[in-house]
Parts: C-alpha cells; sequence; structure tokens
C-alpha cells in the first residue's frame, strides 16, 4: 500500500513538473513602454538623441517576460543610424520595427517583435565639418591694444562644427576668438596670458570642438572703458544762496526727480560708481541749474522745464539724457537757509 501511494506521488509531482515547464514555456502576446536611443559609430550630431515612450508589442515565453520588462525599463534599446556623407538628406525616417527585430534583447530571451508604436521615428543626423582658421584677440568691452606689438601662439586652431552650420561660418570673415577679459588686463604693459579661445555665437558652444582650446596671447593694452550698470539717481535744483528765501518750487511730476541713466568711462572709476554707493554720491551728481533771473523770469507760477546737467568724473559720460524736469517757482516770504544745493529728493 505504502509503495503504491508513493509512486501516485511521485508521478503527480513528475506531472505538476512538466505543467510548470509547458506553462513557463507557452507563448504569449505583450505590450512593454520603452524608449529609444540613437547612436552611432562615429561623431555625429543626432537630434533627438533619445526617443519618448514608445510601446513594443512582443510575443515569447511567458516565463520569462519578468525578465524582459526588466531589461527594458533599466535602458533605452539602442539604434544605430549613420549620416548621409553629402550631407544631402539630413532628416531621416527610422524604421522602428526593423531596426529593433533582430535587438539582442528579443533574440536572447526568445522573444519576437510584433509591432511597434508609433512605428517611425524622425531624428536629424548631421556629420561633423573642419576648418583651420586665424585666432584673433577680442575684448568684451571698448579695449584699445597696440596692434603692432600683439603676438598669437598659435596662430590658427582647429575648428569642428555640425554640417548645417557650414554655410554661416563659411560667409562670414571666419576666426577664432581668444578672448580677454577687462578685469584681467594691466595698462600699458606688455603681459602674456593663457586665454581661451571661443567661435561666433551662430553656432552654439556645445556644438563646436576647438583644438588646442586656448592660445598664448602677448598683448599691450593701451585704454579699457566699461559701461555702468542702469542706475536711479536723484536731481537736485540749484540756485544762489541769496535767492533762495524768495520762492518756492512745486514739482510736476516728483517722480521725474529720480531717474535712471548710465555711464561709459576708465574701468576702475565705473567700478566705483557700479560697486561703492557712498562713493557714487561723491563722483556722480545730477542736477538742474536756476540764475537769480531765471528765478525772477520765473515767478510767475507759469510752467517751466529745464534739462538735466552732470557733474562727473573726468572722461566720464552718460549713456542717455533724462527728460527736462518740470516744475512752478512762486515768490514766498523770506526765510533762512544755510545751503546753496537745495536736494528735490533725500540723497
Amino acid at each position: 500500500m505504502w509503495e503504491k501511494a508513493q509512486t501516485y506521488i511521485f508521478v503527480t509531482l513528475i506531472t505538476v513538473l512538466i505543467w510548470l515547464y509547458a506553462e513557463s514555456e507557452s507563448l504569449d502576446t505583450k505590450p512593454f513602454y520603452t524608449q529609444v536611443e540613437f547612436g552611432a559609430g562615429q561623431k555625429l550630431l543626432i537630434n533627438p538623441q533619445r526617443s519618448g515612450q514608445i510601446i513594443v508589442t512582443v510575443e515569447g515565453p511567458r516565463g520569462r517576460m519578468t525578465e524582459l520588462y526588466d531589461q527594458l525599463s533599466a535602458k533605452p534599446l539602442q539604434i544605430q543610424v549613420q549620416s548621409d556623407p553629402t550631407g544631402e538628406n539630413l532628416e531621416q525616417t527610422i524604421d522602428l520595427k526593423q531596426k529593433l527585430r533582430e535587438h539582442d534583447i528579443f533574440k536572447k530571451l526568445g522573444f519576437r517583435l510584433e509591432k511597434v508604436d508609433p512605428p517611425n521615428l524622425y531624428v536629424r543626423v548631421e556629420p561633423y565639418i573642419t576648418w583651420t582658421l586665424p585666432i584673433a584677440v577680442r575684448t568684451n568691452g571698448d579695449v584699445q591694444i597696440n596692434a603692432n606689438s600683439t603676438k598669437i601662439d598659435p596662430a590658427e586652431a582647429q575648428i569642428e562644427v555640425p554640417f548645417s552650420y557650414a554655410a554661416a561660418v563659411y560667409n562670414r570673415s571666419a576666426r577664432i576668438d581668444a578672448v580677454l577679459q577687462l578685469d584681467d588686463v594691466t595698462l600699458r604693459q606688455e603681459q602674456t596670458k593663457e586665454v581661451l579661445l571661443s567661435f561666433s555665437d551662430v553656432v552654439p558652444a556645445a556644438d563646436v570642438t576647438i583644438t588646442p582650446n586656448t592660445a598664448t596671447v602677448t598683448v599691450t593694452v593701451e585704454s579699457t572703458e566699461r559701461r555702468s550698470k542702469e542706475l536711479k539717481l536723484p536731481v537736485t535744483i540749484r540756485y544762489p544762496i541769496a535767492e533762495a528765501p524768495k520762492y518756492a518750487f512745486e514739482l510736476m511730476t516728483p517722480d521725474e526727480t529720480v531717474v535712471s541713466v548710465s555711464f561709459q568711462g576708465p574701468l576702475d572709476v565705473i567700478k566705483q560708481i557700479d560697486e561703492d554707493i557712498e562713493a557714487r554720491k561723491k563722483l556722480v551728481k545730477l542736477f538742474v541749474q536756476l540764475g537769480a533771473e531765471d528765478l525772477a523770469k520765473a515767478a510767475g507760477g507759469e510752467e517751466i522745464s529745464r534739462e538735466v546737467q552732470f557733474d562727473l568724473p573726468p572722461n566720464v559720460i552718460p549713456n542717455e539724457f533724462p527728460p527736462p524736469i518740470r516744475f512752478k517757482i512762486t515768490r514766498r516770504q523770506e526765510q533762512t537757509i544755510d545751503s546753496l544745493e537745495v536736494p528735490t529728493v533725500a540723497e
């Protein structure tokens, strides 16, 4: 009796194992979400480099579906693309089913690709082209450089850009720039610096390769200038101290006495104006000037306007001129004052 029971249990166990194996090897069809990433065996500009979500529908062993899901979720499927050597066909239509049908991930696990949604992706594939161009010194401001003493080593560099920028580069006076920063130079002294090289804004910096990427530049800078940031400054009214007790002022538009203005001038002075508020108050003054005759003529209460004038350090000039200040002047009873300059707003 016990031998029969053992035989029955053994046969049952073998039957279950055979069924489980058959079940795991039975075919099933299932869709999976994944992504595609394009690559190449050479340097190409590929856009987009990676697709959005795509759906691949596969048929294969039910027991390996989880393994396939894990691999499709881990990283995008790689598709190799090639460029058109003539540069005429930069836009390509990628048949995803054709490209992915023989992909290793499906072959190794025993899956057959049934469908891909979307069936096609559109990519732009550009080869890179190479030029050898001269290097020129460029600055980020109004800098006078002694051209006769300027030396650049090397005098040329190689530039690599995508094919689509070929016409833009070819149709300009192409050069590679050695950019000198204003804070890096000393006036009227020959100096040698290692300078990063750059190319025109026509081509995004990420798409440009310059070899070498630096040059040794020897220059003598004769002068430097800089533009200040835009500043909000008060305008004061100046008139003779002896006349001050006789008149009262009414501003037609009080906001007009704080104006926006920027300046151009020597680097060290502009840095003070930009960065040091106390120095700015001493260096830069905006005012309206009125004489005794102006006061007498205008004291009838009619609206008048006067141009804003500037009291500035040597070689500093305004980049723009504020609109005239409008006001009325009326006579008043005499009173004591002790200042020649009467501010219309607090400094």
